[in-house]
């Protein structure tokens, strides 16, 4: 990992950098990303992206002043005991394996720790191999058996959690 890299969270004046991040998360790894996709979400409208940064708390690591990961922790899912739910992870191909995932979770955990959130929780679609070792690593455990996927029919993925870690 580079000691540059910087982990923030995004504020609404960072939708044009959310939307270049997202953008390019679409079109690099459209089966492992869910949403509405790369050509619908190439073309929504600049209201759709400057609502899309205020209605979760989006997260990106920027390593020599390039933006390289992105993380939303968007509230929590109903069915599962967490205080966020992680979704929208994606990291550069070139900065996987680097400890970039490892540096967003350890930011989340102080962030998180202050606004009193207690778990963290994902869902990783299945046949990810390479997210579900990469989140296990970083201390998600799994909670489920592969559960279907209500937006995404045909896929399924499984919910893993993890606590978080005190960084006072």
């Amino acid at each position: 990992m580079s000691e540059n890299l910087i982990i923030a969270h995004l504020q609404p004046r960072d939708w044009e950098r959310l939307r270049a991040i997202r953008l390019a998360s679409l079109a690099e790894s459209p089966d492992w990303l869910s949403g509405k996709g790369y050509e619908f979400e190439s073309t929504a409208p600049i209201e759709f992206w400057q609502d899309r940064i205020t209605s979760d708390m989006w997260f990106i690591a920027v390593d020599h002043d390039r933006d390289i990961a992105v993380m939303n922790a968007g509230d929590p899912n109903p069915n599962f005991p967490t205080s966020r739910w992680l979704q929208a992870c994606w990291i550069e191909p070139d900065q996987r394996g680097r400890g970039v995932l490892t540096a967003m979770i350890e930011f989340l955990d102080g962030f998180g720790s202050r606004l009193g959130w207690e778990t963290l929780g994902l869902g990783v679609w299945l046949g990810n191999d390479r997210a579900q070792t990469a989140y296990a690593r970083a201390g998600f455990t799994a909670l489920t058996d592969p559960l279907p996927s209500r937006k995404n029919p045909g896929k399924f993925y499984i919910a893993m959690s993890r606590d978080l870690k005190n960084s006072d």
